[in-house]
């Protein structure tokens, strides 16, 4: 911490050298560290120990220096004198304080060092040094002016002056001043020393306050850190999944500190907020990157887009009673499942048979043998339906096989017989025998109806149950 520098420009003074001796003992009682500067223009009488009344313990102190003879310039920049220079000021921190007292009494007026007085000034100003000037002192007590504590000085900031949250700053300040009663920073660092760094790492934007009081005043410097929060984007869909040919809405919302946004698969730059319409025709995944001062994040989400279930089966033109066939059959995106069913046609009715499960899957194809139940009945043709069932809906395709059964018996004659009853024995019929043969009937697939053109009595089977034909 800077102690303030003393610095009086006098010729000569008038009280006695009791009374100087007095100043200076009380000044250096109150002020042990200062160093003080006694700059004599040479006026009156000539510059030395006795114009100035100097105490014996001014000369021996060895903060004091002077009288130190420098020039009446009277405004004359040609003979100025280095004040600055004189008094060894170069190197003091920035901000440290300056005591000046300017004897304008009588002998010397400011216009007697003006130029010295004006290049002084402007060398403390490019130090940065503050300048407390007093040329109003009373009865040349040249010691009196300096009785005066300067304000505190202190330089803060903070380095870099922006970051990310989760990056870390500095804040760095340096205190000048004497009889420092408090340095603090507020945000809960509290009391801290003369000058820093101090490591920070707020989670938002702040500003600190350096608090620097002693018994001249109280000081506040203010730096302000930035704190970008990094941007952090999410995607969602109204549908995780669709049927092609179906629209969702895609949404994104992004918190943080970001200034721009981009979706692949051709939409492009967006809002960091938004929603857009989507109809694509095939599962896709889209991705978003945001970036800003905070720095940059991305999300990605997927959408299944399920395609529509095809199906086909085919089988032979026909199949002759009491045969089997062979059906083949192609599928596409049949993920949920595949099944055929049967249905057995007779006449006037339908039985439907049981459902066979094929294997699911993405593209299939393969062969089914039939498993036709031939009955006295038929069928006579069979449907079959295969549906395909998938995330994508659901497609039915049916073909019919006609089943070729014969149904006419190979036409004979029956003999004739005369006219007797059918109890007698034995019977005759026109030239023939009587009719006791069994006449065997085949040729046919199912049962049949056997007519006559003429009344006949037969007997099936032998169980002695004689019926009549019905006539053709």
């Amino acid at each position: 911490m800077s102690i303030p520098v003393c610095i009086t420009v006098i010729d000569e003074s008038s009280p006695a050298a009791a009374t100087t001796r007095a100043d200076w003992l009380s000044f250096r009682s109150t002020f042990s560290q200062r160093r003080f500067y006694l700059l004599d223009p040479g006026g009156g009488g000539g510059f030395g120990n006795n114009n100035n009344r100097i105490p014996p313990e001014f000369i021996n102190d060895p903060l004091a220096f002077g009288p130190i003879a420098v020039a009446r310039d009277n405004g004359n920049v040609g003979a100025r004198s280095d004040w600055f220079t004189i008094c060894n000021l170069a190197g003091l921190p920035s901000g440290s304080g300056i005591s000046l007292a300017i004897d304008t009494s009588g002998s010397m007026r400011f216009s007697t060092v003006q130029a010295s007085y004006d290049l002084f000034i402007q060398n403390c100003n490019n130090a940065g040094y503050i300048v407390i000037l007093d040329d109003r002192f009373p009865d040349e007590r040249w010691i009196l002016p300096h009785f005066i504590y300067l304000p505190p000085n202190a330089t803060f900031s903070v380095s870099p002056t922006a970051i990310v949250r989760g990056n870390t700053a500095q804040l760095l300040w340096n205190v000048t001043g004497e009889a420092i009663s408090n340095i603090s920073i507020n945000q809960g660092i509290g009391n801290v020393a003369a000058n820093g760094p101090l490591t920070v790492s707020p989670q938002n934007s702040i500003t600190y306050t350096l608090t620097v009081t002693n018994p001249a005043a109280t000081i506040t410097r203010t730096a302000t850190l930035t704190v970008y929060i990094p941007p952090n984007v999410t995607f969602s869909l109204d549908s995780s999944a669709i049927i092609r040919g179906q629209c969702t809405t895609l949404r994104w919302t992004t918190s943080g500190d970001a200034g721009s946004a981009t979706i692949n698969k051709g939409i492009g730059s967006v809002n960091i907020n938004g929603s857009r319409q989507i109809c694509p025709t095939e599962t896709i995944t889209y991705t978003i990157n945001v970036s800003g001062l905070g720095g940059s994040d991305s999300d990605s989400i997927t959408l299944t887009v399920y395609q529509p279930p095809t199906v086909s089966i085919t089988g032979p033109v026909s199949i002759n009673y009491g045969k089997q066939g062979t059906l083949s059959y192609e599928a596409t995106n049949t993920d949920i499942s595949l099944k055929v069913t049967p249905t057995y046609n007779y006449r006037g009715s339908s039985v439907v048979g049981t459902v066979v499960n094929l294997p699911t899957g993405a593209s299939l194809n393969g062969q089914i043998t039939t498993q036709i139940p031939y009955n006295d009945f038929g069928p006579f043709s069979v449907t079959y339906a295969i549906v395909a069932t998938g995330n994508g809906g659901q497609e039915t395709k049916q073909t019919t096989i006609p089943i070729n059964i014969d149904e006419t018996p190979t036409n004979f004659l029956i003999p004739e017989s005369e006219e007797l009853l059918k109890a007698q024995a034995p019977i005759y019929t026109p030239d023939a025998i009587a009719t006791s043969y069994k006449i065997v009937i085949d040729g046919i697939d199912i049962p049949v109806e056997i007519k006559a053109d003429k009344p006949i009595l037969v007997d099936k089977n032998e169980q002695d149950d004689w019926k009549g034909l019905r006539s053709i």
